[in-house]
């Protein structure tokens, strides 16, 4: 995943699987609804502290790995 907007799919997939509304995933990480669908649409970008927030309401616990990109072939 690398946009926003790939990060905001796959978390309300997952929101989703709870069986949660976004107003209700909002209210349980400490946001407004607005600023809630901002993230699943990719229209705001998410600190790390607000994806482990929402990892943790949906019971997930977040796991970051980096990993080399290849080098652009010319």
């Amino acid at each position: 995943m690398n946009t926003p907007k790939e990060i905001g799919d796959y978390i309300k997939q997952l929101r989703k699987l709870k069986g949660l509304t976004q107003a209700e995933l909002a209210v349980i990480i400490g946001v407004k609804t607005a600023t809630y669908t901002h993230f699943e649409t990719g229209r705001t970008n998410m600190t790390l502290a607000t994806i482990n927030k929402i990892a943790d309401a949906l019971g997930y616990d977040l796991q970051v790995a980096f990993s080399l990109k290849k080098p652009a072939e010319k």
